[in-house]
């Protein structure tokens, strides 16, 4: 089951619905085979994903299923599985990337989006955020109709993550913005660039007021704590870009302090029934505070690993976290 542009299911016949199940069965292969660390279950996960590749580059030039539904899906899971088990550098971001001029060239889909495709499409945002900040280039849902997709919740909770994401979102062109201003040295631009900033700022502290203050932290939920970490991420990364543009002893102040807020986040939610498991959100807290802080070898950042990963872990880097942080999880948990 999959997507189309006006929202309606569909299968793309045989050949495209047995190349998403053949995926599938991949990443499935490969998490049973490292779970257990079964040196042929994961060869013969490899091969049978290079299988998957073969095909799915036939697939990519044929008209009728070049842009079809379970062609991007069967890309996604590519994807994912790069994120958890990576085959070579930068594949992860290749697949996003690619998935990206796919959908740009389907455009964006009308409204009223179905429930399913909804999920699929938050899946995607999220992980193209994390792409467009590792390549310094504007995320496809930092444009106006990409970028505003319905709630997939509507708690509380789901409401200010969807007041976020569009301002994370937007840091992926700020990011972009503020490399290509550094290059020019246009004071113009800069001062332009510096507005953009703080307004995304303001918007992102009036989202701060719609938490609820009488909730004691040890009673706060794993949702919200995710939700705050979103915050916090979204927060470190505007004044990481500002902070590139014009320093400040005081934006480096607050930077520090979000960071240490995301720390303490994961270190409630490691006592929380289940830990620190894998989530999107998470994946992209993580990923942009570590960015932030210039790796795993910073003060900051071995804190961070020592959280998700234990006190032996402090020197691996978090492009391989989705393999260590992956545990018992299903395919249908990927999404927030």
């Amino acid at each position: 089951m999959a997507f189309s542009r006006q929202g309606q299911v569909n299968t793309d016949g045989d050949r495209g619905s047995m190349l998403l199940r053949d995926s599938l069965i991949s990443l499935a292969i490969a998490h049973f085979g490292h779970k257990h660390s079964a040196m042929d279950i994961q060869q013969e996960s490899y091969r049978m994903y290079g299988k998957v590749l073969r095909q799915l580059n036939e697939h990519l030039d044929l008209p009728d299923l070049r842009l079809s539904d379970c062609t991007i899906l069967t890309c996604l899971i590519c994807a994912l599985r790069e994120l958890f088990f990576p085959s070579g550098p930068n594949h992860f971001l290749k697949h996003l990337q690619g998935i990206e001029t796919m959908l740009k060239l389907r455009g964006a889909p009308a409204a009223p989006i179905p429930l399913e495709t909804l999920v699929i499409l938050h899946g995607l945002r999220t992980l193209s955020i994390v792409s467009g900040m590792f390549v310094a280039r504007p995320s496809l849902f930092a444009q106006e109709e990409w970028k505003h997709l319905q709630p997939l919740q509507l708690d509380q909770d789901g409401r200010i993550r969807h007041n976020i994401l569009p301002i994370l979102a937007d840091c992926t062109k700020f990011i972009a913005a503020r490399d290509a201003v550094l290059r020019s040295n246009d004071p113009n631009a800069r001062r332009s660039l510096l507005r953009q900033i703080d307004n995304a700022r303001s918007a992102l502290d009036s989202i701060r007021t719609e938490w609820p203050t009488n909730v004691g932290l040890k009673q706060t939920r794993g949702r919200s704590l995710g939700t705050q970490m979103m915050y916090n991420a979204t927060y470190i990364c505007l004044l990481d870009i500002r902070q590139g543009l014009e320093p400040s002893l005081e934006y480096e102040f607050l930077r520090s302090f979000a960071v240490q807020e995301i720390i303490s986040n994961l270190e409630r939610l490691s006592q929380k029934p289940g830990g620190v498991n894998f989530s999107i959100i998470r994946f992209v807290v993580i990923q942009v505070a570590l960015h932030v802080m210039g790796g795993s070898g910073t003060p900051l950042g071995r804190q961070l690993v020592r959280v998700l990963q234990g006190p032996d872990a402090a020197g691996v880097e978090i492009h391989i976290q989705g393999s260590n942080l992956l545990g018992g999880m299903g395919i249908g948990q990927i999404f927030p």
